[in-house]
């Protein structure tokens, strides 16, 4: 874990804890042992002058900020969705929540000029008072900001994102803190103090054989547990990535009898997503472009060759299941996105069917150049084998300029690497200075075409 991520964690996982808890016992104490202290001293007495303007504005926008936050943020989603939709709850938050911060704001500059600027006033003033009251100040001024950025996320993305980290901080849930990585700093300063991923959509398609328990269907109950689990999957990533289900298709008695015996489809989910692209001209290939590129591989590769292209060319099974991790992903596919937006990447290959070694492949055959690697420089763990061929969700391959490296790298918190360069030569691997793999681009094609042919 990064430094930066390691105070991420600490501020938007530990850090409210520490503040509720310091909140709620030395409330406790201080009524306990000092009940009247519970306020600033008054100066009402001195001069009322801004007190009656600043005072009811204040007060009458901090208590619609607090039960507009309290209502908003902890009403569940099931009970929120029988009012309004998430983007009617956005602009009411918006709108709502602008006019009363912008109240509170006005009254909060009068009641401090007014401590600051009159002198009998401020010489009755504590300096914990103005402290109390500065803290207060920035923290309106960081809310009302966020309505900019708000503003960007009008389908209510962002809103709920928000939601869910409170929530998840209410409930003890753990890991909650990720739920902010990818939003606007603003958000998280003020909540410390106190394709375009946003525009994507999926359908599902199951394909599924019959999950009753009959005396056809003897292990019904085991195909009907095996699509419970597959629901509760997609739901789970949908909710992680923020992609609604705009429609689907389910297809539950894909059973036939053939010479006597049953046969059934194993069971399948397809899932189709739909994205925006914004900019045409961003839209991305994933050819190799440029000789002398960097190639950088993005995200950790794991020893997870159960169920890969691999295991099916061998014809024999192999170790461990390709696993998702939906809390770093997402950040991860964000910060690809900002990549794609500031035009720094030349192009970018999934690492899905075959691993590293079927995209590095691709990309030479479809740019016409080829590629030295060196393995021992792709992030994670594993044997030759492994780091060529493990299929590991959430990784990409890409190409880019050497003098936009730095500028690219700072986009991410977490792994990334160069593995090598774009050459005008055939595509190589080495680890640890032994040669891996030597193909001529005239070879891998040749392979390509046979495949093809196959198919």
């Amino acid at each position: 874990m990064t430094t930066g991520s390691s105070l991420h964690q600490f501020v938007f996982g530990i850090y409210p804890y520490i503040a509720l808890t310091v909140f709620f016992v030395g409330s406790l104490i201080r009524f306990d042992r000092d009940q009247y202290t519970w306020k600033s001293d008054s100066s009402q007495l001195l001069r009322r002058g801004e007190l009656r303007w600043g005072s009811n504005l204040f007060h009458f926008g901090v208590l619609v900020v607090f039960f507009g936050h309290l209502f908003g943020f902890l009403i569940p989603h099931a009970i929120a969705d029988l009012v309004m939709t998430p983007t009617q709850h956005a602009l009411g938050a918006m709108i709502g929540g602008g006019l009363a911060g912008a109240c509170a704001l006005i009254g909060l500059t009068l009641l401090i000029h007014r401590r600051v600027a009159d002198p009998r006033i401020h010489a009755n003033t504590r300096p914990w008072d103005i402290g109390i009251m500065s803290l207060l100040w920035v923290q309106l001024v960081l809310g009302l900001w966020t309505i900019y950025f708000s503003a960007q996320h009008l389908d209510g993305a962002m809103f709920l994102q928000l939601v869910s980290y409170v929530q998840g901080i209410v409930a003890f849930r753990g890991g909650n803190a990720d739920l902010l990585l990818g939003v606007p700093w603003v958000y998280r300063a003020h909540i410390a103090l106190g394709g375009d991923p946003d525009f994507a959509s999926v359908l599902d398609n199951f394909c599924w054989p019959d999950p009753i328990e009959s005396e056809k269907t003897p292990d019904g109950a085991y195909k009907l547990a095996q699509l419970v689990k597959t629901c509760r999957g997609l739901r789970d990533a949908c909710l992680a990535y923020g992609l609604p289900l705009i429609s689907g298709k389910d297809s539950m008695k894909n059973d036939a009898v053939m010479n006597g015996k049953k046969v059934s489809i194993r069971p399948t989910l397809l899932v189709s997503l739909m994205g925006v692209i914004n900019d045409v001209n961003k839209a991305m290939t994933t050819d190799f472009l440029t000789a002398g590129d960097l190639i950088v591989v993005i995200g950790e590769t794991r020893s997870e060759l159960a169920g890969t292209t691999l295991e099916k060319v061998l014809g024999r099974q192999l170790a461990g299941v390709p696993t998702v991790d939906t809390t770093t992903a997402s950040a991860r596919y964000r910060s690809v996105t900002r990549a794609l937006d500031k035009g720094l990447i030349r192009s970018l290959h999934d690492l899905a069917d075959g691993g590293l070694a079927v995209a590095l492949a691709e990309s030479a055959l479809g740019g016409r150049l080829g590629a030295d690697v060196e393995l021992d420089q792709v992030p994670g763990a594993g044997n030759d084998v492994e780091l060529l061929f493990s299929e590991t969700p959430s990784r990409f391959l890409a190409s880019v300029a050497s003098d936009r490296w730095d500028e690219f790298e700072a986009l991410f918190d977490g792994p990334i690497a160069v593995i090598g360069r774009v050459t005008d030569g055939p595509v190589r691997v080495t680890r640890g200075g032994a040669s891996l793999l030597e193909a001529p681009l005239d070879q891998l094609l040749s392979a390509w075409n046979a495949l093809e042919a196959v198919r």
